[in-house]
């Protein structure tokens, strides 16, 4: 849910604390992730601006699930998509539906690193 904080005794520093934005349990799935995280960027993008979305975490805390998805042999669930996924699926439906209304000629190009 919205907001939090985290106090953690660091070494030579004594007692900090840690201000968060948001905080997602163990129940939060790829949807509460999508929303939180990346909607409101994908928006950020579409209207011209540059956009970077970072995980950073412990090894082991989920940042390549909640990027990319679960890891395994069969195909993913849309339920069970990534925030990599959701970005790409939601920006080409965007273009797509731009393009189609687009009155006035001319073509998009889209690359990714």
């Amino acid at each position: 849910g919205d907001g939090g904080s985290v106090l953690m005794c660091c070494p030579a520093q004594g007692l900090r604390d840690f201000a968060l934005d948001y905080v997602m349990d163990e129940a939060g799935g790829q949807n509460e992730a999508y929303s939180a995280v990346a909607e409101e960027q994908v928006h950020h993008f579409l209207a011209g601006n540059d956009v970077c979305i970072f995980a950073y975490g412990q090894t082991g805390s989920g940042k390549t699930h909640t990027m990319f998805g679960p890891d395994g042999g069969e195909e993913p669930t849309e339920s069970e998509h990534g925030i990599v996924q959701r970005v790409c699926t939601e920006v080409l439906a965007k273009l797509r539906a731009e393009g189609e209304a687009n009155t006035h000629g001319g073509d998009w190009k889209l690359s990714v690193a």
